[in-house]
């Protein structure tokens, strides 16, 4: 970002006035002034971006995100803003000169190199309806949208102002981009030289080859080790050069690669080339191998002859001189001459039709076979076959002299096209008999009317209830009723599932796209691009292991890679999904991989909305993508998992739910509870194998590779990005620690250090700091201790009450205060460390919750073993020295007055908690 300096020089450069500097720096201060909204569909990304040092976000996956990535590594833009300010604009209708005031937000502030412009980015179809609701704000000159008002206001500050469509963006290129991120980043380092001299030699005696066999070349293996994190360095000093090696290459240009036209990820069909003159010669190749003479292009686009018709944006423009390479239109405006290549571009976007002078208007306009159906063309080949016969031999064609001269000439007038000629001989039969509509206007209209009153309404009232009300209102207008069976058929066109039933059941009914363009890879190109995150409720009965009582149904918080459907990491737990869940996923995922992925997506649910997520994604350069409310099909990948793990797995356990979907059914002979013998350890290590050695290793539908296997195989071939290496120490697990709150600070006291959740923490480190608020993270595994962020460092914060808090989650601390609150009858704001003490002398999980107490235990006996819970492993034997003296625990309750409410001996002594 630019510095208080060099944004003055800036101005100065540009010459901005005054008004529009004003603007911009409210820009950098203010911005964004909105929260990004979901609705319609669209899909909010919150990505870190490098170039403005925070978070980004972007309320549509399509239009906006592609254009912030473009912001990002387009060395023209210095600096940009979503959501900048808000425009008081005044817009004036031509007719009746009233004047409406309308707040406008744009999308984005762009401080370029040359100017500063405001952009509006719109998909092209909703311009295209503003601009028949609005034709006096909205136009559209040549191939770009203006909207003239925005436009004079800015420019009055010296700001431009520019609509912008989707369809601008280059696809390949922003794709490209997203892959090699990774690449463009600091931490990404340099290409090895022996590496690169490597490369370039292979290159050199080849000229031009493929992604694949390049990596192939390196002596890259085909596939990797699971374990990448450990494995990865040890693998690369094997080879003469690695797959990171070439893509680091290509990012910093030391190789040749055409970025804007060759997707990275399709490795082999992408080619690497020797320089730029190789590359150019090998597209030069390929055009002349594909290109046509003008004259063969419109014969192959249509037989235009002078006389014919062009209709273009509902013009029609007739033909008048056909040259070698351009073609003289003429309209009532005059005559012009238009490049053939122009006619063929517009052809292929279906801009512009054709249609013969000799042609009827009733006829197709253009030989496009898919407009004709398999019947028609077999009747027009078996006419071609009479025709070639009629050359050998006249008197054997099955049709009569008239027909066959009819044919005949059809061909002739055809032209030279062959598609022209054969589609001459396709037959009317489809014109014949009378096709204008039967019913009157009078009454369509009415059908119309009475269906949007009648029918779209929330109550859902029957066809046949509504076609009374119409028959009734025929009546009164003296109009002739429909049948019901035309009634109901025109009552398909208006009828609204959305309006009947409802958002969510119009979604469900709505047609599923079974077919997502290239261009838009929406599961992601490699491994860990895009990783989704969901918890759902498992249909099985556990129980203990000590008492064998039940505790109830387990979560499973799963994670799913978008791209090899392979598992990288999973959390089950007795409590309902949270913070904490999001956390060991990733935990769990940091401990199998050793890394952590580039985007998330992730549904609504308040956890993934916490500030202590979105602030762990910022910090890791997690890009955060949600899901549009109400609509599971955007995280189909994890949804489907779900059901296949329930088909597949859970429900041939003893104790499973299933039966209770059918509740008034189920008999207490067979009730679930009765059966169930699972506990939680059994069935985390029942789901490990079941993620790995079943599921991972069955060949899946998506690629046809078992998702454990085509995520080490795409690792190799789309590079292991050593940079996004994460370890699981102690800083990464303190880091996936909740926040105290929601601001995530304490004030610290000099004498007795912060307070969390009603007690005092302490740690040496806050001798030197007294009076300031630092950054403090909860163990949500151990109640003892909490960190404290001192000078860039976290130091562990331990509570006084070592011996009370042994063994205590922050779950089960909580339970603790509900109880004392119960029994005390004091609000839980007005707890005191005092108070908190004297109850925890007295109070034993097991008087109150022993299920919690036992499923914390279960959780404890997975995560313990697999070292995702504590932060410092020795922290029990250090605890252990500094309270070698036990602590004797009182054996009878504090009373309700001056005990527990009032000052004790304790602290008239000095020691507050009576501890020491």
């Amino acid at each position: 970002m630019l510095t208080t300096v060099e944004l003055n020089d800036y101005f100065e450069r540009i010459g901005l006035p005054d008004g529009g500097r004003r603007l911009v720096e409210k820009a950098r201060r203010e911005a964004p002034i909105r929260t990004v909204q979901s609705g319609l569909g669209n899909v909010r990304t919150r990505f870190p971006s490098r170039k403005m040092g925070r978070i980004i976000e972007a309320e549509s996956r399509t239009v906006e995100f592609p254009a912030f990535v473009r912001y990002e590594h387009d060395s023209g833009v210095l600096e940009y803003y979503p959501q900048p300010v808000a425009l008081d604009l005044r817009f004036e209708h031509p007719i009746t000169k009233k004047v409406t005031r309308v707040q406008h937000i744009p999308d984005v502030l762009v401080l370029w190199s040359d100017c500063v412009c405001i952009e509006e980015w719109r998909e092209e179809r909703r311009l295209a309806k503003l601009a028949a609701k609005y034709p006096d704000r909205f136009i559209r000159t040549g191939n770009q949208w203006r909207c003239p008002p925005v436009e004079d206001y800015l420019h009055r500050l010296g700001i431009r102002y520019r609509l912008r469509t989707a369809d601008e963006h280059p696809h390949t290129f922003v794709q490209n981009l997203l892959f090699l991120a990774d690449y463009f980043a600091p931490g990404a380092g340099e290409v090895d030289a022996k590496a690169l001299e490597a490369i370039r030699v292979y290159l050199n005696e080849r000229g031009a080859v493929t992604l694949a066999e390049l990596i192939s070349a390196g002596g890259a293996p085909e596939s990797c080790s699971a374990d990448l994190a450990q494995k990865a360095v040890s693998a690369s000093a094997r080879t003469l050069f690695t797959a990171d090696d070439v893509y680091k290459a290509i990012a910093d240009g030391l190789i040749v690669y055409d970025l804007d036209n060759e997707l990275l990820s399709d490795t082999h069909r992408a080619r690497v080339y020797r320089d730029r003159s190789t590359l150019e010669f090998s597209r030069r190749i390929e055009a002349d191998a594909h290109r046509e003479t003008p004259q063969t292009l419109i014969d192959r686009v249509f037989s235009l002859r002078p006389g014919d018709h062009v209709i273009y944006d509902g013009t029609s423009y007739r033909v008048v001189l056909v040259g070698t390479d351009r073609v003289t239109l003429a309209s009532d405006d005059g005559a012009t001459e238009v490049a053939v290549s122009t006619i063929e571009e517009l052809f292929r976007r279906e801009q512009v039709q054709f249609v013969h002078s000799e042609k009827p208007s009733d006829t197709p306009e253009s030989p496009n076979l898919t407009s004709y159906s398999p019947d028609e063309l077999a009747r027009a080949i078996e006419r071609g076959r009479i025709l070639d016969l009629a050359t050998i031999d006249r008197t054997a064609v099955p049709v009569s002299p008239r027909t066959l001269r009819r044919y005949q000439k059809a061909v002739r007038d055809a032209g030279a096209n062959p598609v022209s000629r054969n589609c001459a001989l396709i037959d009317r039969i489809r014109y014949r008999g009378n096709r204008t509509r039967k019913l009157p206007k009078e009454v369509l209209t009415l059908i119309e009317q009475t269906v949007r009153e009648h029918y779209n309404q929330p109550n859902s009232p029957s066809k046949s209830h509504v076609y009374i009300k119409f028959v009734e209102q025929c009546h009164e207008r003296g109009l002739t009723p429909c049948s019901r069976k035309s009634f109901n058929r025109e009552l398909k066109t208006y009828a609204s599932i959305q309006k009947r039933e409802g958002r969510r059941q119009a979604y469900q009914k709505q047609e599923i796209v079974w077919y997502l363009d290239a261009k838009d890879p929406i599961h992601g190109v490699r491994p860990f691009e895009y990783i989704h995150i969901d918890h759902t409720p498992l249909p099985l009965e556990t129980i203990g292991a000590a008492s064998r009582k039940r505790l109830g149904t387990p979560y499973l918080s799963l994670s799913v890679d978008a791209e090899s459907r392979a598992v990288p990491g999973f959390y089950v737990s007795l409590q309902e999904p949270s913070y904490r869940s999001c956390m060991m996923v990733l935990r769990d995922i940091v401990r199998r991989h050793g890394r952590l992925p580039n985007t998330i997506i992730v549904d609504n649910g308040p956890e993934f909305h916490s500030a202590a997520f979105q602030r762990f994604c910022e910090l890791y350069g997690i890009t955060v993508r949600y899901r549009p409310a109400g609509q599971p099909r955007h995280g189909s990948v994890c949804e489907r998992l779900f059901g296949t793990t329930q088909s597949e797995f859970i429900n041939n356990l003893a104790g499973n739910t299933k039966q209770r979907s059918i509740s008034r059914s189920v008999t207490k002979s067979v009730a679930p509870e009765r059966y169930a013998e699972w506990t939680l350890p059994a069935l985390h290590g029942a789901l490990e194998k079941y993620f790995r050695d079943i599921y991972g290793m069955n060949p899946h539908p998506a690629h046809g590779d078992p998702p454990e296997k085509h995520l080490i195989t795409r690792m190799a071939e789309t590079g292991l990005r050593l940079s996004r290496l994460v370890r699981l120490d102690r800083t990464f697990m303190i880091e996936t620690c909740p926040p105290v709150d929601r601001a995530g600070t304490r004030k610290v006291d000099p004498q007795r250090g912060i307070k969390v959740h009603h007690l005092w923490y302490w740690t040496d480190a806050f001798k030197t700091i007294e009076g300031e608020s630092v950054e403090v993270r909860v163990d949500p595994w151990d109640a003892r201790v909490c960190y404290a962020l001192v000078n860039n460092q976290w130091h562990q914060c331990v509570s006084k009450l070592l011996v009370q808090l042994r063994g205590l989650s922050r779950r089960e601390l909580e339970c603790y205060y509900e109880e004392m609150v119960k029994r005390g009858g004091v609000k839980k704001q007005d707890l005191t460390p005092e108070r908190v003490a004297e109850w925890l002398h007295v109070l034993d999980p097991a008087n109150f919750d022993s299920r919690l107490r036992e499923q914390l235990e279960e959780e404890r006996q997975i995560y313990d073993a697999l070292k995702l819970t504590a932060v410092d492993p020795l922290l029990d034997a250090r605890l252990n020295e500094a309270t070698a003296t036990p602590i004797a625990p009182l054996d009878h309750e504090p009373g309700e007055d001056q005990e527990l409410f009032g000052t004790s001996a304790a602290d008239e002594e000095g020691d507050e908690y009576g501890l020491y």
